[in-house]
């Protein structure tokens, strides 16, 4: 409870969130946040309707949030992570060492080195953005993290809408319009937006697990494959 409200004031000084109100711990530790009206991004994709623009919001919103909470990197931290959502899906003995052998190869290389880390939303579910008179609002800031890797945010967002269209659209392929708009909308230039698509695999996958958490059927088959897939652009 305390920790998303502190969580909440400080992306409030950079971004548009529904703002904390108050907190009380002897109410099951409630958190009381201003309501905010309008659609959220998961309702634009279900109807594809004004996708693009709303994807240039959400752009723009963690682009200010990570380019305004520039701190330390942990990276230690997000390899940790990593393992603890392996963990949690309690593969078997061969699937996990082909995610161990991959990990490690993206662990010694460059490509996750990097000088600053920043604020990261982390659940960046398209029910968590909404839309109101146009301007994008950020919920839910309960897993939020400091010292991260902005393109974790970005890696995780693209794996949504991958699925989404996987399960709803007829195929993950219709998704990638949509997932380099969004990251050519993040990115301040070419250049960047180049390396953002080098490290963007890891982060996919990171994102592919999480969902793959919470299904126990050929979808989550399609979901560990794809991770495995989108690890193993490092080779």
């Amino acid at each position: 409870m305390l920790n998303e409200y502190q969580n909440l004031e400080k992306a409030a000084s950079v971004i548009d969130v529904a703002r904390p109100i108050a907190i009380n711990k002897d109410f099951h530790c409630v958190l009381v946040t201003e309501y905010i009206p309008g659609k959220a991004l998961s309702w634009y994709l279900k109807h594809e309707t004004r996708l693009y623009e709303r994807l240039n919001g959400v752009a723009g919103l963690l682009r200010k949030l990570h380019t305004r909470t520039i701190s330390s990197y942990d990276k230690k931290k997000e390899f940790s992570n990593f393992h603890e959502i392996l963990d949690q899906l309690r593969l078997e003995q061969k699937t996990r060492e082909d995610f161990n052998q991959l990990l490690g190869k993206w662990w010694y290389s460059p490509l996750l080195d990097r000088d600053w880390g920043c604020m990261l939303h982390r659940d960046v579910h398209p029910a968590n953005y909404i839309f109101r008179k146009g301007k994008p609002y950020a919920l839910d800031f309960e897993s939020s993290w400091q010292h991260g890797n902005p393109i974790r945010d970005l890696g995780i967002l693209s794996a949504e809408l991958k699925t989404y269209f996987e399960r709803q659209k007829g195929g993950d392929f219709k998704a990638e319009p949509y997932i380099g708009h969004f990251l050519w909308e993040y990115s301040e230039n070419e250049a960047e937006f180049r390396q953002i698509t080098e490290i963007l695999p890891f982060y996919m996958s990171v994102g592919l697990l999480r969902s793959a958490r919470l299904h126990r059927s050929e979808y989550r088959k399609y979901l560990i494959q794809e991770a495995i897939a989108c690890l193993k652009a490092i080779l």
